[in-house]
């Protein structure tokens, strides 16, 4: 639950019902934009609604601390938007209160328990600690909506996580045939045909996913460590090469990212960010960058626009996440 556009929340879902031009700019992505008009607005009609849809342009540039206080006052004086609780437990999902969010999401599930909700409640459940509590909400999610690859995968991962390859493993494929280049769904279902030793058709999904997303470290470890396995040993050798190059510069992003938390705001560093992470095909990064980029800078509103485009682009290759270790 990094970004926005994770499937769980759809910032376009909370509208100010007062102003089709703010609702386009958050459908959008022009949050920066939004916030300008949203806050004339709330000068002169400070609503529930507008609350809300101010949150949700803060949300959209990652302005969890500042949107958080917006929306659970909005939720106070309407406690029957089911996505502004979504809203609500996004906010504090990001800032680190899981229990809090999962207490939003079941004020939202009572009001409407649909896949998204369900698939959410269930991330905050695995996040806690809790799996158990997970997989029940994830299988409501899925016969609700059988399409969900959101829930597909998170399903599948808990399986993986349990040791349950053989069980993930189709769950990972339904979600395939509905987003065939899901980087996740790709990356895990690799793991489940080495466990299951079926090797070439867990290299033949490695490097469909390392095509698109060659900064992938755990794909890189995975495609080195299968060549290895089936024999390749000089294709296997360059693999572990490339791999180490990789490492290297992932964790130089890493440590960038890192001095930037607790450095002066610098718009011109967090565009830099955003290019480096962009080559290693982590677009979650990069949109998280160029968000704070717009938000240290609002001169540039198009970086906030960008940041969307790569958040939909997401949407087809997902998520560019570094999973731990394969051996």
């Amino acid at each position: 639950m990094r970004s926005v556009a994770t499937g769980w929340i759809l910032l376009a879902g909370v509208t100010t019902a007062q102003s089709p031009a703010v609702d386009e700019l958050l459908r959008t992505g022009r949050f920066a934009e939004a916030e300008i008009r949203l806050r004339e607005t709330l000068r002169s009609s400070p609503g529930a609604e507008t609350k809300a849809a101010l949150a949700a342009a803060l949300a959209g540039q990652f302005r969890w601390g500042d949107a958080e206080p917006l929306i659970a006052d909005a939720c106070a004086r309407n406690p029957r938007k089911s996505q502004w609780w979504v809203l609500l437990a996004k906010c504090r999902f990001e800032r680190g209160a899981c229990e809090a969010a999962g207490e939003a999401l079941d004020k939202a599930l009572a009001l409407s328990p649909d896949a998204d909700t369900l698939d959410a409640r269930a991330a905050c459940a695995m996040q806690a600690g809790r799996p158990a509590d997970a997989e029940p909400l994830l299988r409501r999610a899925l016969t609700a909506s059988p399409s969900h690859v959101s829930a597909r995968v998170r399903l599948g991962r808990l399986l993986v996580d349990a040791g349950k390859h053989a069980d993930a493993l189709p769950h990972f494929d339904a979600a395939l045939a509905v987003e065939p280049r899901h980087a996740d769904a790709l990356y895990f279902s690799a793991l489940c045909l080495r466990a299951e030793k079926r090797l070439e058709e867990a290299l033949t999904r490695v490097d469909i996913l390392f095509a698109d997303l060659p900064g992938h470290v755990g794909a890189a470890q995975l495609r080195a460590s299968l060549l290895r396995s089936l024999g390749r040993k000089d294709a296997a050798a360059l693999a572990w090469d490339s791999l180490r190059r990789l490492v290297a510069e992932d964790d130089a992003l890493a440590a960038e990212l890192a001095s930037l938390r607790i450095g002066v705001p610098d718009a011109a560093r967090r565009r830099k960010a955003a290019a480096r992470a962009l080559a290693l095909g982590r677009f979650d990064l990069a949109a998280e960058q160029l968000r704070a980029a717009a938000a240290i800078d609002p001169r540039h509103p198009e970086l906030a626009e960008l940041a969307s485009a790569l958040e939909r682009a997401r949407g087809g290759i997902g998520a560019a996440s570094r999973p731990g270790a394969t051996k």
